[in-house]
């Protein structure tokens, strides 16, 4: 089963296509088809949850307390005796509730995020499994991307709630099964587990709109479009898909920019659901490191809030990222004199004088150790002998720059670090590309000669930096 939803990537790319007419023809005996290999290129593709033991997965899932008559029975007639129909009365969808949800019952047509097992009468372990994968499979209902009785069941289902199922051949693969895996005529044992649901109503209607039947939809309709949006860009971002959350945010924002607005009420809805999605937006680039998109939307929320706290201390944590320490420092103040017990913001301020501190000493020792290094006669200042493109180099030269970029690179919440400006030799230079390259950093020069200026860069991360999880 794959998760077909729009802007995200299919879960596995076939290396050819097959035609789905092969698939519905009961005489064929099944196809054939190559997965291409994408585990070097896929990024930040798959919502994972680490919500169990994996071990659980081959937990036997036919032991019960039974009476003696019972044990004669076939193992998915013993289960049954304690699950109830939920289909149309022919017992196609037996379920048991193991834990119960919370709030409503998941709504007709919602985008959904579940784990599941799946498995065969009389097999310990799932011939299908989520959880084994360690990710998550979402769908939309309604759309026929599963099989009926997964249908069913999770039409059936409420937030964080886990249950059993059992789903006869006829809402599941059949008479003729699917491949080598599934025999035909298999009842099917599932263990199903809702964790989240998008509504989705009237998405659909608002992108099948032409643009002229656009300008005359009412904002109620936008704000639904909008909040469906939101909540699966809020899922994403518990997800750690930090990439798709913004996605979301921005399509949300988008919609909601190009509405046009009819009087005073209007505007104040919109800019009241513009702020939440441009801070939104704020804390995703923050944790994707795009500190320059990340200040972009800080300022935006200020625009529609000049007093808003959160943005102005995002602001800060962005422009500490790229090491403008001065301005960080200028919007943090400005958060604590909003919020002065705020511990992130307390915490933050003392990080940042802390670092500031000893990037100076760095700097400081570097600069000097730099400039008379090659006056010293110090007997055992050695060239290195071991790598012959460092030769010329002061020991005490390249410990400075050793020094600095793991420190740099130690510090999960900076981005950027300019070297001091000053004249390096050929040989330098190479010392500090060298250093750079071991602990995997991006160098960009500025200019030649006596006016060459040297950024340290990190790499784009694919998980988020640690001080971007905020908890208020």
């Amino acid at each position: 089963m794959n998760a077909l939803y729009p802007d995200d990537e299919p879960t596995v790319t076939l290396t050819n296509g097959i035609d789905l007419n092969d698939l519905r023809n009961p005489n064929t005996n099944g196809i054939e088809f190559e997965v291409q290999d994408e585990s070097k290129d896929k990024e930040d593709d798959t919502d994972v949850y680490q919500v169990f033991n994996q071990d659980d997965v081959f937990k036997n899932m036919y032991q019960d307390d039974y009476s003696l008559d019972e044990e004669e029975m076939d193992p998915f007639e013993r289960i049954k005796l304690k699950m109830s129909d939920i289909s149309s009365g022919d017992g196609g969808v037996m379920k048991r509730i193991l834990s119960p949800g919370s709030g409503n019952v998941v709504t007709p047509e919602s985008l959904v995020r579940v784990n599941y097992n799946l498995y065969l009468e009389g097999s310990d372990e799932p011939f299908d499994s989520t959880r084994l994968r360690g990710e998550v499979f979402k769908f939309r209902l309604g759309q026929g991307m599963v099989i009926t009785g997964l249908e069913i069941a999770v039409s059936s289902m409420k937030k964080g709630e886990k249950s059993q199922y059992i789903f006869t051949p006829d809402y599941g693969y059949g008479k003729m099964g699917c491949g080598n895996r599934i025999p035909g005529n298999s009842a099917i044992l599932g263990e199903v587990e809702l964790m989240s649901f998008v509504e989705q109503e009237g998405v659909d209607d608002f992108y099948n709109m032409t643009e002229i039947e656009r300008k005359y939809i009412t904002l109620e309709q936008i704000l639904k479009v909008c909040r469906a949006h939101k909540d699966d860009g809020k899922a994403c971002f518990q997800a750690k898909q930090y990439q798709k959350s913004f996605t979301r945010y921005k399509k949300a924002a988008d919609v909601l920019e190009m509405y046009h607005l009819k009087n005073e009420k209007e505007e104040e809805s919109q800019q009241k659901m513009l702020l939440k999605l441009y801070l939104n937006l704020s804390l995703c680039c923050l944790n994707l490191c795009h500190s320059g998109r990340a200040i972009s939307y800080c300022k935006k929320v200020l625009e529609l809030d000049k007093n808003n706290c959160k943005a102005l201390f995002r602001f800060g944590k962005a422009l500490r990222q790229v090491q403008e320490f001065d301005r960080a420092r200028n919007y943090y103040k400005r958060a604590q004199k909003l919020e002065p017990h705020n511990k992130e913001i307390n915490n933050a301020l003392v990080e940042l004088d802390n670092i500031v501190q000893k990037n100076k000493a760095i700097e400081e020792t570097f600069c000097r150790k730099m400039f008379t290094a090659s006056l010293s006669d110090d007997k055992e200042d050695k060239p290195l002998e071991s790598k012959p493109e460092l030769t010329g180099i002061n020991p005490g030269f390249q410990e400075s720059v050793e020094n600095a970029l793991k420190a740099f690179h130690d510090d999960h919440t900076s981005m950027e670090m300019p070297f001091p400006p000053t004249q390096l030799t050929g040989p330098e230079v190479n010392c500090i590309l060298e250093t750079a390259i071991k602990y995997g950093l991006d160098v960009r020069q500025f200019g030649s000669g006596g006016n060459m200026e040297m950024k340290i860069m990190k790499k784009r991360p694919d998980n988020p930096i640690k001080s971007s999880k905020e908890k208020w």
